[in-house]
């Protein structure tokens, strides 16, 4: 079992692009799980690191060297994984990704 993939929902970015635009996800994320993105920075002239909390749980947005985004639930609790991950299973916003 890979445990670095453990949780970890990726989202490639599309064709065409060099990284994955952050405002389809947030407005995608926003609609499917009634949360808010947060975009803040680490430090004062950091990169933005974008957050959003879920069921009390603060789950972390990547994005990768490679250009795709990224969010690990390997530490999120199993329930709120589980019901995160239904929630973007049966949503339209994600069909097709």
């Amino acid at each position: 079992m890979d445990r670095r993939a453990f949780g970890v929902v990726n989202f490639p970015r599309p064709r065409g692009k060099t990284r994955m635009p952050m405002e389809p996800l947030t407005k995608a994320l926003q609609s499917t799980l009634g949360v808010r993105i947060q975009a803040k920075r680490k430090w004062l002239f950091g990169r933005k690191h974008h957050s959003f909390l879920f069921m009390g749980e603060q789950v972390q947005i990547c994005l990768l060297e490679n250009g795709d985004a990224t969010f690990d639930l390997g530490l999120v609790d199993d329930e709120i994984r589980e019901t995160l991950l239904e929630h973007l299973r049966t949503s339209l916003e994600f069909e097709g990704r």
